[in-house]
């Protein structure tokens, strides 16, 4: 039987790692590639609209998506993460030791100044990646429970909670 509880304290890795992943789940288009591509046919269209036979609107669309594709790596790359880390230090509930427990119908946050019941039914979704579960109770507001702070098949058990719940993964 895997005990269903553990204790932790939310690092701002932690933290940015969760909004990436959710970033990530909105845009629905891996960036770094999508930046790639968009600068590589900027580029070109620039390199072959110079000459004038492909008329004006070749360059103009080329730097348009060139202003784009920096836009997007300004906001997945400084802003982003400088946000995460701000809200991180402002919100002194997530500096707090944390204890997590869950069974099959939900789990319970326990800290220093807060304490929260929610059924796995009441969430919108869940997901997780390398190093974060994050289980969401609406778009933007999510719990996260770092992997770290998980022992030897807490993971799984958590994962199998989850799934069996029937809640949404993203």
């Amino acid at each position: 039987m895997t005990i269903r509880e553990t204790q932790f304290r939310v690092e701002e890795e932690h933290a940015l790692s969760a909004a990436r992943l959710i970033m990530k789940r909105k845009i629905k288009v891996p960036i770094p590639p999508f930046l790639i591509f968009a600068i590589a046919v900027a580029l070109l269209g620039l390199a072959l609209g110079n000459d004038g036979r492909m008329g004006g609107a070749l360059p103009i669309l080329s730097w348009l998506v060139l202003t784009f594709a920096f836009i997007l790596a300004v906001v997945q790359f400084w802003v982003l993460p400088r946000q995460t880390r701000r809200m991180f230090q402002q919100t002194s509930l997530l500096r707090e030791l944390i204890t997590l427990s869950w069974d099959e119908n939900g789990f319970a946050l326990e800290g220093e100044s807060a304490r929260s019941r929610i059924a796995w039914k009441d969430l919108y979704a869940w997901d997780e990646q390398e190093s974060v579960f994050i289980l969401m109770q609406n778009e933007m507001l999510y719990n996260l429970v770092p992997k770290s702070a998980l022992g030897e098949g807490q993971a799984g058990d958590l994962r199998n909670c989850l799934e069996a719940s029937g809640l949404k993964r993203l």
